[in-house]
């Protein structure tokens, strides 16, 4: 993050070193200064993968019989819809409860 925070300031020609930039990290996540951060963050990576969600995306071909199904039969809500241009693909998410669907 302070090597990322550091080029995007770069390209704005200001100046910061690495150490400044590891202080404005754990500012901005919320710790007083950058040895409290790394006391505090959890550096244990997983021992394997792990998938915790699932976006799972779905062709159809009938557009009014998928929003039947999804939204009127199954109870699922459009987030949101869009379309580059008319003839192609429809893209939407769907949510049920609190859980995103693509």
């Amino acid at each position: 993050m302070a090597k990322k925070l550091r080029t995007a300031l770069g390209a704005d020609e200001i100046d910061v070193t690495h150490g400044k930039a590891l202080e404005l990290v754990a500012m901005s996540l919320g710790f007083s200064d950058w040895n409290t951060a790394t006391a505090a963050l959890d550096r244990t990576a997983p021992d394997a993968i792990e998938f915790t969600a699932c976006n799972p995306i779905f062709r159809f071909f009938d557009e009014a019989n998928a929003r039947e199904f999804y939204c009127g039969f199954l109870g699922f809500s459009t987030v949101f819809e869009h379309r580059f241009k008319e003839g192609l693909p429809l893209y939407m998410a769907l949510q049920r409860g609190v859980r995103l669907v693509l």
